[in-house]
């Protein structure tokens, strides 16, 4: 069972990348791509609560952004986008983390906290 975990762990990984190939190639600027750009987001797993706490936003903006109601102003789109990269980013990093990473990685944490 180990196995077929990491198997598919490397594989949504490999998805996760394919989003952050596609999503790139995407032109921010123009707002009719905006509701595709964050349809893909959440495509590639990236929940609207996470959303939320990570932009620091109201759940009825994330949903208007997705109907393709509104979009951000021109200046923010291509931080938002960027920053829609780096989540999946860290996507992709945490499912290529071996369960012992993880938990040196918790470890570090902890005694960085005291």
């Amino acid at each position: 069972m180990k196995h077929s975990l990491s198997v598919i762990r490397k594989k949504r990984a490999e998805l996760i990348e394919a989003y952050i190939a596609y999503l790139r190639d995407l032109d921010e600027k123009d707002v009719k791509n905006w509701a595709h750009i964050v349809n893909t987001l959440r495509e590639a797993g990236i929940q609207r609560e996470q959303l939320m706490k990570e932009l620091g936003c109201a759940l009825s903006t994330i949903i208007r952004w997705e109907a393709g109601d509104t979009a951000p102003g021109p200046f923010a789109r291509e931080a938002l986008k960027t920053r829609f990269l780096t989540i999946l980013a860290g996507s992709v990093i945490a499912l290529r983390q071996t369960p012992l990473q993880k938990r040196q990685r918790v470890g570090a944490a902890d005694r960085l906290s005291r």
